[in-house]
């Protein structure tokens, strides 16, 4: 899905917009499949209130899980070649997804740290996906797996995230 923003849409040259995206998981939903969906941050003009639009979009599918990406240019694509002069970046290992590597118009590589972990908070922490999250878990009898997991993962993930706020390597 990457963003429901046209702009941002159009740079990643996606002809589908976000009324396709809801009319897809709507009819996925109708027939019992569990959605995932996987959301970009990070094109080169797109500003925090994009992103805040594309958190509230997420939060709104009714999907059952999200992946929230800092775009990344990697080598041999065309995002790569369009951006190499912003790469700020000569570490291939922050070249993963979680790290902003290159410069963009509006935001910092701290905001967009910030913008993925507020993403992944908001998404995650909802009254609603912890409730269907839990009677999915309780019908499929894997409640104690998933009450036992759930605080190590989120921490982890936290943990994770706070890293690369605070990491020299990204915030040059």
């Amino acid at each position: 899905m990457e963003s429901p923003d046209p702009t941002v849409l159009k740079f990643y040259h996606k002809r589908e917009g976000k009324e396709v995206f809801t009319k897809a998981v709507k009819l996925l939903k109708k027939y019992g499949i569990r959605v995932w969906a996987s959301f970009m941050m990070g094109a080169v003009s797109e500003t925090k209130k994009m992103i805040d639009k594309t958190i509230y979009f997420a939060r709104k599918l009714n999907i059952d899980a999200a992946q929230f990406s800092i775009l990344t240019p990697y080598p041999g694509t065309a995002l790569y070649h369009y951006v190499k002069d912003r790469i700020f970046v000569k570490d291939w290992s922050l070249f993963d997804g979680m790290h902003s590597v290159f410069k963009t118009d509006y935001l910092t590589p701290k905001d967009l740290s910030y913008l993925m972990f507020k993403a992944y908070t908001l998404f995650y922490l909802r009254p609603v996906w912890f409730t269907k999250e839990i009677f999915r878990a309780i019908k499929n009898r894997r409640l104690f797996w998933t009450l036992r997991n759930y605080p190590w993962k989120l921490l982890n993930l936290s943990r994770s995230f706070l890293s690369n706020i605070y990491s020299s390597n990204t915030l040059k």
